[in-house]
């Protein structure tokens, strides 16, 4: 009986598992905080979706949007609605609906 409990436990996570594509690993990561510079400091919070990170949830100045990941010769950027998010390791640059910051990964 204990071997029927355990194996319907272990195909119920796997069921859940496959259903919901966020919990998947790599599906989901950060958030990592990048401290931004323009006409007034301000952090950007940058949460990376999908496994391939083909976009990101973007949240700066209590505006939160989220952006696809778009071609790039060096790097990674991700673009939305008049807000462009391109980083290269620990270095980034954001415009914000015309804002433009210099940004930098807070360790």
């Amino acid at each position: 009986m204990e071997s029927r409990t355990i194996l319907a436990l272990l195909i119920g996570t796997l069921v859940a598992g496959a259903a919901c594509p966020a919990a998947a690993k790599g599906a989901i990561r950060g958030p990592f905080v990048f401290d931004c510079v323009s006409e007034e400091p301000a952090e950007l919070t940058v949460v990376f979706l999908g496994a391939q990170a083909d976009r990101a949830r973007l949240t700066y100045k209590g505006e939160t949007v989220v952006a696809r990941h778009a071609l790039s010769a060096d790097g990674a950027l991700y673009t939305a609605k008049r807000v462009e998010f391109w980083n290269k390791g620990d270095d980034g640059v954001l415009e914000w609906r015309g804002e433009k910051a210099k940004c930098a990964l807070d360790k």
